[in-house]
């Protein structure tokens, strides 16, 4: 008979760690796709397809597991590094994180809800080699002629277990516990013993680093690593996001939000979609026309980022200059930001009398709309109390704006809470800005990673678009003139961040990386320029929780910059050409 209770049994494992990641090194991140993936280091690897999962895994010479899913689950996203993945199982009780993790001695994964939510019970389906097995709470053993099988699934599951043709078709109903997720440890060796020893390592087992070979496979778009898992991943799966809905299926998504105000109506939605795959690397930007100031602004923004000259479209729709005496003092708001974004992109291959021209109808939208002034500090007359025109503002970064202060209750999920975010780290208290940021990676973790629900609607593009536009273009206070090689850096980091590191900064054909690290009170940033056929010139103005004395550093030679007070905070600028490794220093003498 098959089932053997006299097959010893090792001691179960009680500590393992949860696993984490991947956040570097990625290979891709995108939406699931049904093509083959291959998870592999030295002596184990893990080959599947990344919509149905694990088809097999390999340890050594011998087959560990032949199949192994969720029951009733499909895949949305994958993340997939050279050793490690994290797919989005979308199921009708909820999303799940599946985490896999292959190491010298066998397969780790983990199966998890995306926020503090019990997992309830799911079923495990899977296969292995085996003629005889036996079970004992979280352990199974299965015997081959090979060698021997050991799994360890905690918590405790109900096994099904049935015999075929020397497999073994393994079921597993089994239950989280609150606020815990389903760890799966597989491994294989000759014996009993040297697979309860394998067992015992995988506990420890971590993420290995790639071969160099390897890494030439890495994601060429931006990457954050802080070593926070929810930010680090949710850029990831923001992008996927966003690559989602590159095609036809992104215009449905838009128009659910049919009969929503400005800025979350369909058109609006679509120019925060390109804007934040533009600050992601993306050259696509889905969806996109002149029919609203929103997307006029990111085709400027897209030519200033990439060097280009404006298309002509919407070369054509600012010289037309149609209705805007009409438009709300919000729509202007956006209209006069496109305006001098157009400006900028256009002056060099246009001339300096076309952008006189569009900076001084910028002038003239600012003077009044629809008979009501915009928020202009300075202005003769009262500026308009439109607050989501002076949230516009300072998201946008207008100048001349009037002062701007965030409410003090917490706005609403979506797009305007990440828009507050944004404006508060311009113009507002940057820990409010920072917490908020936060909070809107939170809302999206919370219902399935990168989906951002607002009412009714899950998949959310344009609430996803904003985690690479708000750590972009706030938390970095990036600028980027490509034609001139001008990339400016302005970051705010949060006070409690010692290390970062973000790669995959573009500008024209150059890339630049940023690490940042604190030590004893004193700030060192690190720039490396990859790719790119000369060297940018980079404008660094760290605004920082240093005293007004604190030294500037540059290349390791103290200079005499001094700095300037932001609000609680001091600011430096330095101009550096990146045509070498540069670093930049702050702190007490």
């Amino acid at each position: 008979m098959p089932h053997d209770p006299t097959l010893v049994l090792p001691h179960p494992i009680t500590d393992a760690p949860p696993l984490k990641g991947p956040t570097d090194t990625l290979v891709y991140a995108g939406v699931a796709r049904p093509q083959p993936f291959l998870l592999a280091v030295l002596s184990c690897s893990a080959g599947g397809t990344e919509t149905h999962g694990v088809k097999t895994v390999e340890l050594g010479e011998r087959l560990l597991l032949g199949t192994l899913g969720v029951v009733g689950t499909t895949c949305g996203n994958v993340l997939l590094a050279p050793a490690q993945a994290r797919r989005e199982l979308l199921a009708h009780t909820g999303s799940l994180l599946e985490t896999l993790l292959v190491s010298p001695d066998g397969l780790l994964a983990q199966w998890a809800r995306p926020a503090a939510t019990p997992l309830g019970s799911i079923q495990l389906a899977l296969r292995l080699p085996g003629a005889t097995w036996n079970v004992d709470g979280p352990l199974l053993r299965a015997d081959a002629a090979d060698g021997v099988r050991l799994l360890q699934l905690l918590p405790t599951p109900s096994w099904s277990v049935e015999e075929e043709h020397g497999q073994l078709i393994v079921t597993a109903l089994v239950t989280g516990k609150e606020g815990e997720g389903v760890r799966l440890l597989a491994t294989a060796d000759a014996d009993v013993s040297g697979a309860g020893t394998r067992l015992r390592r995988l506990t420890n087992a971590c993420a290995v680093q790639t071969e160099a070979g390897l890494v030439a496979l890495r994601t060429r778009r931006l990457a954050i690593h802080t070593g926070v898992l929810e930010i680090d991943d949710s850029l990831a799966w923001a992008q996927a996001r966003l690559d989602a809905v590159a095609g036809a299926a992104g215009s449905l998504v838009h128009e659910s939000a049919h009969g929503e105000p400005f800025p979350c109506d369909p058109e609006s939605r679509r120019g925060w979609t390109a804007l934040g795959s533009l600050a992601s690397g993306s050259r696509v930007l889905p969806g996109l026309t002149t029919a609203a100031p929103l997307g006029i602004l990111a085709l400027a923004r897209a030519a200033a980022w990439h060097g280009e000259r404006l298309d002509g479209d919407v070369r054509a729709a600012l010289t037309s200059g149609k209705g805007w005496t009409q438009m709300s003092p919000a729509l202007a708001t956006v209209y006069r930001a496109a305006l001098l974004a157009s400006a900028d992109a256009g002056e060099p291959w246009e001339g300096k009398p076309y952008a006189k021209d569009l900076r001084e109808r910028a002038e003239a939208v600012a003077q009044v709309s629809g008979g009501r002034y915009l928020p202009m500090l300075g202005h003769p007359r009262s500026p308009v109390s439109d607050p989501i025109a002076l949230l516009l503002a300072a998201a946008l970064q207008l100048p001349g704006r009037a002062a701007w202060n965030p409410p003090a209750e917490d706005p609403p999920p979506g797009i305007l809470r990440a828009l507050t975010a944004w404006a508060c780290l311009n113009d507002g208290p940057f820990e409010r800005g920072f917490s908020l940021f936060r909070q809107h990676l939170g809302d999206g973790f919370a219902h399935g990673v990168g989906l951002w629900p607002e009412r009714a609607r899950i998949h959310e593009p344009a609430a996803a678009a904003l985690v690479p536009l708000v750590l972009v273009q706030g938390l970095l206070g990036t600028r980027i003139d490509a034609y001139f090689g001008r990339l400016c850096l302005a970051p705010r980091l949060p006070p409690h961040w010692s290390r970062f590191t973000v790669e995959g900064l573009t500008i024209g054909d150059a890339t630049v990386r940023m690490s940042y690290e604190m030590t004893g009170g004193h700030h060192r940033f690190h720039f490396v320029q990859g790719r790119g056929s000369v060297p940018v010139m980079l404008i660094f103005e760290p605004i920082l929780a240093v005293p007004p004395g604190a030294q500037v550093w540059v290349d390791g030679t103290p200079t005499n910059i001094a700095l300037r007070r932001v609000r609680d905070r001091m600011q430096a600028s330095v101009q550096l050409p990146l045509e070498r490794e540069r670093e930049v220093s702050v702190g007490v003498r």
